[in-house]
């Protein structure tokens, strides 16, 4: 079983640092345009409003005053003479400039003052106007010729100046019959000044606005993307953990197999050996005056030393079985690991050197799976270094862990072996089969441990057992091996 891997340009995209930039530029981005179409529909409204404003005044105004000259006259204002009345009184409003009538067909009939040209009035606006609704419309730079026949002596002071141009109807109320249209020209600053000031506010309102959700976006989009970024780290990890767990199950699963072999192995072995030995210890007596003991001698050293691994492996088994329990210190296991390997290093011609630099206790099952893991690396160092060559056992304590290193003094491991190291089937020695490592990193892995390969070079190597000082045991796996010893 695998895990998926995560997309490459995804996870790149997470660790760059300017992706929170480029997400937060974004969405104010979108921010800033939502902002400023409110604003321009708000300024455009508004501004329309104020236009209108005017336009509504004049309105109420010449009814007003057609009532005042219906009055006075006695009878109802609808001639053209009695219309140019009421302009011409209500050109002397103030803000004023010039005046127009029409009738009600857009025809243009007087304006005051007289230099005002003709002008004309379009069937949109007529129909609104005839319909009692004022129309009104600014304009920002509107020039002279536009108005005057001639520039009045101070009326206006130049080109492009701001004008209001609002047509009203002509009628005693609202709802009445619209007799006639009047068109006022007025001078435009008091409205620009308004525009202005509009423009000012909406500009603060937006900026107050945009500033305040830029740096409330920024928080959220900040605590978001850290929130994101230790999400992503710990799915990371855990898949990480996940493929390890994995990895390590298909091991456990491969291992347990050769150990549930060897327990079967060494239950086989047991009564074979021990005839073997009575067989080469009889041939000894025998040959001892033919000048051959030396030979048989290290024929029975062998099948001596291959009993007692044999009896090493059963002790551990018959002791996890029955729970006996004792305390073994660290000087005696390092000096049963020297023990064990004595007979190796003495036929190899290596001297085995053990330092022993810390103090501690183990109970009898930790003992004995560190004296297998232990045994197993100092015999490898021992195969792997040269004759007269050194094999060193040292045991430091720290703060967190139990230091056990063992150094050769052998031509080191290749590279493509140090990338599989702890897999079955991975040895440099001819005939080997590098199951003793597998098995001690899976003993390693029962007790809490760490077993790996901290150096290699072509002086020697170096294995590291670190051991935690604090940690939960349990049950060896060595007692579930179908051994019956």
């Amino acid at each position: 079983m695998t895990m998926p891997a995560l997309n490459h340009s995804f996870v790149d995209l997470l660790r760059r640092r300017r992706l929170p930039w480029l997400v937060l530029g974004f969405i104010l981005a979108v921010f800033g345009l939502a902002i400023g179409q409110v604003t321009q529909r708000m300024r455009a409204e508004t501004r329309r409003q104020m236009v209108d404003r005017d336009g509504e005044l004049l309105h109420a105004i010449v009814m007003m005053q057609i009532a005042e000259v219906a009055a006075d006259l006695e009878t109802e204002v609808r001639d053209a003479p009695d219309l140019a009345l009421v302009l011409l009184k209500a050109t002397r409003l103030r803000g004023v400039i010039a005046a127009r009538l029409f009738d009600t067909n857009g025809v243009f009939l007087a304006s005051f003052p007289l230099d005002v040209i003709d002008g004309a009035v379009d069937d949109a606006t007529r129909e609104r106007v005839l319909g009692s609704h004022p129309v009104s419309s600014y304009r920002g730079r509107a020039r002279r010729s536009d108005v005057f026949l001639e520039l009045p002596g101070d009326a206006l002071a130049g080109d492009g100046l701001p004008l209001l141009e609002a047509c009203v109807p002509l009628q005693t109320r609202p709802g009445e019959e619209v007799v006639g249209i009047a068109q006022f020209v007025i001078e435009g600053e008091t409205l620009a000044r308004g525009f202005a000031a509009l423009d000012r506010n909406l500009l603060t309102q937006a900026v107050i606005l945009f500033g305040a959700g830029a740096v409330i976006i920024g928080g959220c989009v900040g605590w978001t993307y850290q929130r994101w970024r230790r999400t992503h780290r710990q799915l990371a990890g855990r898949t990480r953990d996940l493929l390890r767990a994995n990895e390590e199950l298909a091991l456990a699963a491969r291992t347990s197999a050769i150990g549930s072999v060897a327990a079967h192995l060494i239950h086989g072995l047991k009564n074979p050996l021990s005839g073997l030995q009575q067989f080469v210890n009889g041939q000894t007596v025998t040959l001892t005056a033919g000048g051959e003991r030396s030979s048989w001698q290290d024929a029975v050293a062998t099948t001596r030393r291959m009993q007692q691994m044999v009896a090493d492996v059963v002790r551990v088994l018959r002791e996890d079985r029955q729970e006996a329990a004792y305390l073994v210190r660290l000087a005696e296991l390092a000096a049963e690991v020297r023990r064990q390997c004595e007979s190796l290093a003495r036929s190899a011609g290596v001297s085995v050197n053990v330092q022993v630099e810390a103090s501690g206790e183990f109970d009898n099952r930790q003992s004995n799976l560190l004296g297998l893991i232990l045994t197993n690396l100092v015999q490898n160092a021992i195969q792997a270094s040269p004759r007269n060559g050194r094999v060193t056992l040292s045991v430091r304590q720290n703060e967190a862990a139990m230091a056990f290193r063992v150094e050769d003094q052998g031509p080191g491991l290749p590279p493509e072996i140090c990338a599989n190291l702890f897999a079955p089937c991975q040895s440099t020695r001819e005939g080997g089969t590098g199951i003793g490592l597998v098995i001690s990193k899976q003993l390693a892995n029962h007790l809490g441990a760490d077993l790996r390969l901290e150096r290699t070079s072509a002086a020697g190597c170096v294995f590291l057992l670190e051991l935690p000082l604090v940690r939960s045991t349990g049950k060896s796996p060595l007692a579930d091996s179908p051994v019956q010893a």
